[in-house]
């Protein structure tokens, strides 16, 4: 069954049960606006636990193996660089 298919037996369903109606989904200004928010919350508490400053385990688990030339150490650093720019610690992937 294609996907449009699919989803117009979809929406077909959806009218027909209790409560239902053909219209499609509406999402409104201050459904948008809480969903933002609760966004930039947990993004606030994700910077506030990552390890940004490059100085918590996974630095210090990517510098040891490094120091004892294991493949792994460099990639962890990429891991962490790419993961660092993601949440938004500032510092340029490698």
């Amino acid at each position: 069954m294609a996907f449009e298919e699919e989803w117009a037996a979809a929406k077909q369903s959806a009218a027909a049960s209790p409560g239902g109606s053909s219209d499609d989904l509406v999402v409104t200004q201050d459904d948008l606006g809480a969903v933002g928010h609760e966004a930039f919350l947990v993004h606030g508490q994700l910077r506030g636990k990552t390890d940004i400053a490059g100085t918590g385990a996974t630095a210090r688990a990517a510098a040891e193996c490094s120091a004892r030339n294991l493949a792994m150490g460099s990639e962890l650093s990429v891991t962490l660089s790419t993961w660092d720019s993601q949440v938004g610690g500032g510092r340029p992937p490698t």
